[in-house]
């Protein structure tokens, strides 16, 4: 047996160009072309979102009134695979899946578990291996290894008898109620019970992986696995729930001190991308900065984004059309900064090049 490149032969059994053109041939360009843009057109009409892919919560707001061409085409838009979607493109082009355990760590007295997986695409006929990568989870992930629990369950269960809550990290969630409540967080006492569930997750994660990889749609779902929240483990929030850190907006004139309502997920995104490009503003900078936006955007406060259409789009393209330029001229008027003199209309600059 010969392997080159993640591609396994079987020297056993003679393979014609009919039987390699069965799964992986060597293609001249025009037709490794047309099988890349098949993968590109199959992920585009027979993937749904929010069923084979989806997007982080922070981004769903993106999404609204795109269709699925706009929301795969968008690079801004972070977008995963889910292990349906890469069921699709195994079953539609006849590709089996393999997990092969590489390493694992089953420590039931700690107890601890991790397992390292390497998921292989597999030519059913031939059982021959096409390609390969690789994926692990840990019963150390936050997901597994922390629970959120109310004061009541902290209270009542006996594995937490003796744990001072104001001693615990805590965080607000929004209820299946849309109420905000305080929950803390505490060891999972049944780490024992999910051995199992650590396999099962790094197995989905390499599948991910791998299909994304071989199918070559890396361009599409751009979102590592890794950091796509809940569904993937890698999320400490419970269960059906939203983990939010509660925002406090400044506080309208006659109400210091009153907090606001918390904003949502999209437009919190949004004030990291402002954030980010007022780096390096003082105090009184960014408030400039931002006054200017609320005047050039008509939107006038945080708060008055509802959604995407309703000032999100319009604030969305001022941060990344407009905002560079003024951050730039609110540094360039600091005191004491010195400005180039304009060229006077006509005159040559050097290398004899005129002013448009």
């Amino acid at each position: 047996m010969s392997q080159e490149q993640g591609l396994t032969v079987i020297e056993s059994k003679a393979v014609t160009v009919k039987e390699w053109d069965e799964f992986l041939p060597m293609e001249a360009s025009q037709r490794a072309i047309q099988r890349l843009e098949a993968y590109k057109h199959f992920a585009q009409s027979q993937l749904k979102f929010e069923e084979h892919y989806d997007v982080l919560p922070a981004e769903k707001w993106k999404c609204k009134g795109l269709s699925t061409d706009q929301i795969l085409a968008d690079p801004s838009i972070k977008k995963f695979m889910e292990q349906s979607g890469a069921d699709m493109f195994l079953a539609a082009w006849g590709l089996g899946f393999e997990p092969e355990i590489i390493a694992s760590t089953r420590d039931f007295d700690k107890p601890f578990f991790e397992y390292k997986i390497k998921g292989w695409i597999v030519h059913p006929g031939t059982q021959t291996r096409l390609w390969s990568e690789v994926a692990s989870c840990s019963s150390n992930e936050v997901k597994y290894r922390w629970r959120w629990v109310d004061a009541k369950e902290l209270k009542n269960n006996p594995d937490f008898i003796g744990i001072n809550k104001d001693a615990l990290k805590q965080k607000q969630f929004k209820n299946n109620r849309g109420d905000w409540e305080t929950k803390y967080r505490v060891q999972n006492p049944d780490i024992a019970d999910i051995d199992n569930t650590i396999f099962q997750m790094a197995s989905k994660r390499a599948k991910v992986k791998v299909v994304r990889c071989f199918f070559n749609v890396t361009k599409y779902f751009n979102q590592p696995i890794e950091e796509a929240g809940p569904q993937f483990g890698t999320d400490d929030s419970p269960e059906g729930e939203t983990p939010e850190e509660p925002k406090t907006r400044p506080a309208p004139s006659g109400e210091k001190g009153k907090k606001a309502a918390p904003l949502p997920s999209g437009v919190l995104e949004l004030q990291k991308y402002f954030d980010a490009a007022c780096d390096g503003l003082d105090e009184a900078e960014y408030a400039l900065a931002l006054s200017d936006m609320w005047g050039d955007t008509e939107v006038n406060g945080w708060s008055n984004i509802k959604s995407k259409a309703q000032g999100g789009n319009i604030v969305y393209d001022y941060i990344v059309k407009k905002l560079p330029a003024a951050v730039k001229k609110i540094k360039a008027e600091r005191p004491g900064t010195t400005t180039a003199p304009k060229q006077a209309a006509g005159d040559k600059e050097q290398g004899g090049m005129f002013d448009k």
